[in-house]
């Protein structure tokens, strides 16, 4: 994944966290942790 994609897609995932209203509970590790989770759950699935 280049940069352009792995910053839109960061970009994408903060939306959602702010459009559920719990980025201010989460700090940027967690987020990029928790990305990081979902795409090695998809590679496995």
């Amino acid at each position: 994944m280049n940069k352009a994609t792995k910053k839109l897609t960061l970009g994408y995932l903060m939306a959602i966290y702010k459009h559920l209203g719990i980025v201010t509970k989460l700090s940027d590790g967690q987020i990029i942790g928790f990305s990081r989770e979902k795409k090695k759950d998809a590679k496995s699935a």
